[in-house]
């Protein structure tokens, strides 16, 4: 019987205890900390790029305090961030997103899962974003730290041209290059357009200008482009700049090459003696003058002649 009695006590002082544990806990404020907020998951984790739409960040809170009753947390977005939802079969564009936590007891943890977009101009670097954590009667303020660390980078690899020698006057010139993209995100909207150096002009319209669209990550893609060599110095270098552009980057790529000499020849005077009809062994003398600015070497000359003349080889 006194065994019993003891038991009883017992039990009774702990659950008089737990009853005020419980009213403590009770009569305590929710107070939520942030564990880690994580593009994608601790076991999957994603880099963030500019231009990257309905990227899954999942925020980790723990509350420390008293319990939270139909708990709610909304992110503030701002700069490049941005929330998109469709209602009523309309695309609607927030800078506020919020998800239910649902009842988070003390000690107990939470996992918001949000779905954020990134402006393609966004600048790698780490931003602070606000969060709110709501709940029956309580309202806390905390602030997440994300990274944007994607961005692209494209460049060039390869250059070469048809023919592999140029000289004045030539005419529908190709340049064709290799670019990458070596950063760590897709390259959206990519051009790349070559300026010309004074003399050199396009082969026709849009012939200095390529439009790539979107360049992924480690995607290596030949363009090409066609263009006349004007009546210009040579022999002597020239420099080409290849611009390439994307959104949120560009970069500008000098090309040089060689514009070889020329011999150019021609006709200074003519002279022989007069033609008569049937006779033969007529001689004509030209002169010709090398107007280029090249050496000509093992130069041979043939005579083009109507049909009413024919040639006599000794």
């Amino acid at each position: 019987m006194k065994t019993l009695y003891v038991v009883l006590v017992s039990a009774l002082l702990l659950l008089g205890s737990f009853s005020m544990a419980s009213a403590q806990t009770a009569g305590l404020r929710p107070d939520f900390l942030v564990v880690a907020a994580t593009w994608g998951s601790k076991s999957s984790p994603i880099v963030a790029s500019p231009g990257d739409s309905n990227l899954p960040l999942f925020v980790e809170l723990v509350n420390e305090g008293g319990s939270a009753v139909n708990a709610n947390a909304t992110l503030k977005l701002w700069g490049p961030f941005y929330y998109s939802y469709y209602t009523d079969g309309k695309l609607v564009y927030s800078r506020d997103e919020t998800v239910r936590l649902g009842t988070v007891e003390s000690g107990g943890q939470a996992l918001g899962a949000f779905f954020i977009s990134i402006k393609a101009d966004a600048s790698d670097g780490v931003y602070v974003i606000p969060l709110t954590i709501s709940s029956d009667g309580f309202t806390q303020d905390l602030n997440l730290s994300v990274p944007i660390t994607g961005y692209a980078s494209i460049k060039v690899v390869g250059v070469g041209y048809n023919p592999p020698s140029m000289f004045p006057g030539e005419q529908d010139v190709e340049l064709e290059a290799y670019v990458v993209n070596d950063g760590t995100s897709l390259a959206r909207n990519a051009t790349v357009y070559l300026s010309l150096p004074s003399g050199f002009l396009p082969a026709w319209g849009n012939s200095t200008v390529h439009e790539i669209g979107v360049l992924p990550v480690g995607t290596e893609v030949p363009v090409q482009f066609y263009f006349n060599v004007g009546s210009v110095k040579s022999p002597s270098n020239y420099t080409a700049r290849m611009i390439i552009s994307w959104t949120g980057g560009s970069e500008s790529v000098p090309i040089t090459f060689m514009i070889y000499g020329k011999a150019s020849f021609s006709v200074i005077s003519t002279s022989g003696y007069n033609l008569t009809q049937g006779g033969s062994g007529q001689k004509l003398y030209v002169t010709l003058k090398n107007s280029g600015n090249y050496t000509a070497n093992y130069v041979t000359f043939n005579l083009i002649t109507p049909n009413e003349f024919f040639r006599r080889d000794h």
